[in-house]
């Protein structure tokens, strides 16, 4: 089975590939506020996204933890 894309994927993606420490405080909260938008859209959410919404929240968090061990760079 293929995997979806979603909406809020590319901004997803841009936070996980990125490289440059200055500019990934900026891609997580991007891929934070896609998500937020599509979580507040009248579209219902089905299961498959719902967990793949879930997967992106915990690699956001992960990214910003390893952000903040080696840089001391806090995301509000």
């Amino acid at each position: 089975m293929k995997d979806a894309i979603y909406s809020w994927h590319t901004t997803y993606w841009s936070a996980v590939l990125e490289t440059n420490p200055k500019q990934l405080p900026i891609r997580i909260n991007e891929a934070r506020r896609a998500i937020d938008e599509r979580l507040r859209k009248s579209i219902q959410i089905d299961s498959p996204e719902h967990n793949a919404i879930e997967d992106a929240r915990g690699g956001l968090a992960e990214l910003e933890a390893e952000l903040v061990e080696r840089n001391g760079i806090l995301l509000l």
